[in-house]
């Protein structure tokens, strides 16, 4: 009898043994060619000292190394390609390691950023000299980007913080000026910037905050200690917050500016700026007024910007010089994973002498910032005395800028800020926590922390009040 053997599925064998093939070939693949199942990221794995020579070194990883490059610049008085104009772009390893060279001149050792790019290969990143800004369009094509500041030998303390002296040996931003280290602390802790001839040029100063760091939402306040109404039309003094790594925010800046930009002739003296000042909206000029002190701020909220500025280092309503709100589009959004840095400048406009031959020193007194808080607590031991009128008192609210004093005169329970509340003529609001409600037979008062950028908290303190009532034996009034 003979046998019958199954037939065999030759299609079926075919699709097993490429199957088998395949996954040996995959196995065999190195590990960086595969595709990548996470975000690309870039980080700094050795960063040079202040004045060292040594390399940058970094670590790319979530990506294929062949696939991208690294364009690192540095900041020294002005941003600068690194290694060279030539060369540009530095190769990642099969590691995803990489390994740049920052020093090819003299002057890099003293730079006092560094930024690095993660970038597709073909990509050729701008080149730029010294430029005050990171070109736009290399964070706009980066798949990952690289940020640090480096604290120089020559730093100083003032107002609590520690900053770096801007020097320079040759032109830079702004003006561009030559900028020493000709800058100092007294004895009473308020700082010294200055404009002097030195060598046959005229240098500028300036100091940028290093740490300690995040700053971002908040005030901040500078007060000077000179008066800064005939300041020279060739002169500016610059107060401003700055983060290098935020091209697409132009650079987190917003400027408080003392400057005639050269034109003697103009009333005004100084401005308010949220950057682009090119944008319409966006620019405020101001007269400070012949003050031998004076405090300027901003405060940087979510979605807007509030300047104010005060004769005298006191801010009360009486010596407002003028203040300012700025809700634009162009508003920066903070980032707390980002090192914004107050500068503070005096500079030449263009780098031109001042107009009087004369060298210029600018003393401030101090520098100050309130971080935002931007859910209050509600004011806790609030309490009343009535004594030929009321007196309320309660715990100070850390983060707290102003406080709302709501009073009642019929409802114990009100919740501002109701519309029936607000409305109603016996429900009243008071801003200012030094101006008490006027006392009643019966009211109640609620107090109300408001932060910098002006939302009050939404949980209700205690309620105290006095109230008169008619008791009725037999009843429940």
């Amino acid at each position: 009898m003979m046998q019958t053997l199954p037939v065999p599925n030759f299609r079926r064998q075919a699709f097993i043994f490429i199957t088998l093939i395949g996954l040996l070939l995959l196995r065999h693949l190195p590990i960086a060619a595969q595709a990548p199942a996470c975000p690309p990221t870039l980080s700094f794995t050795t960063i040079p000292p202040y004045g060292s020579s040594d390399s940058l070194t970094g670590q790319a990883d979530c990506i294929v190394p062949a696939d991208y490059k690294v364009a690192v610049y540095i900041y020294v008085g002005g941003w600068w390609n690194k290694p060279t104009f030539a060369a540009p772009l530095t190769d990642i390893q099969a590691d995803g390691s990489w390994t740049a060279t920052i020093v090819t001149h003299p002057n890099d050792v003293n730079a006092s950023q560094i930024a690095a790019f993660l970038l597709p290969v073909g990509y050729a990143p701008p080149l730029i000299s010294g430029d005050p800004f990171l070109p736009q369009a290399v964070g706009d094509n980066s798949a990952a980007t690289a940020y640090t500041a480096r604290t120089a030998p020559g730093s100083l303390s003032f107002s609590g913080y520690t900053w770096n002296i801007k020097t320079s040996a040759s032109l830079v931003g702004p003006g561009p000026n030559y900028f020493s280290d000709n800058v100092w602390v007294d004895t009473n802790g308020r700082l010294h910037l200055n404009i002097h001839q030195q060598d046959n040029n005229w240098h500028s100063t300036e100091i940028v905050h290093t740490a300690p760091f995040p700053l971002g939402y908040g005030r901040y306040s500078f007060a000077l200690a000179s008066p800064v109404a005939q300041l020279d039309p060739n002169v500016v003094l610059g107060l401003f917050t700055w983060d290098s790594s935020a091209p697409e925010h132009a650079y987190r800046e917003i400027d408080i500016e003392v400057a005639r930009w050269g034109n003697a002739n103009d009333p005004t003296n100084a401005q308010y700026v949220v950057q682009p000042y090119t944008n319409s909206g966006n620019l405020r000029r101001f007269t400070t007024g012949s003050s031998a002190t004076s405090l300027h701020r901003f405060t940087w909220c979510p979605g807007k910007a509030l300047f104010d500025s005060y004769s005298g280092l006191t801010p009360t309503p009486n010596n407002l010089i003028d203040a300012w709100q700025n809700s634009g589009s162009d508003v920066p959004p903070a980032d707390t994973d980002r090192e914004v840095s107050p500068h503070l400048n005096l500079w030449l406009m263009n780098g031109s002498a001042p107009s009087d031959g004369q060298p210029v020193e600018i003393i401030i007194d101090h520098f100050a910032y309130e971080p935002l808080v931007e859910q209050l607590p509600p004011a806790a031991d609030v309490a009343i005395q009535l004594n030929n009128g009321v007196t309320l008192s309660w715990t100070a609210v850390s983060g707290a800028a102003s406080y709302e004093l709501w009073h009642h005169s019929s409802n114990f329970y009100f919740t501002p800020p109701a519309t029936a509340c607000a409305q109603a003529a016996n429900c009243t609001i008071t801003t200012d926590p030094a101006a008490n409600p006027a006392s009643t037979d019966q009211a109640s008062y609620l107090v109300r922390p408001v932060n910098h950028c002006g939302t009050a908290a939404t949980q209700l303190s205690n309620r105290v009040g006095s109230f008169s009532f008619t008791l009725i034996p037999g009843t429940d009034s």
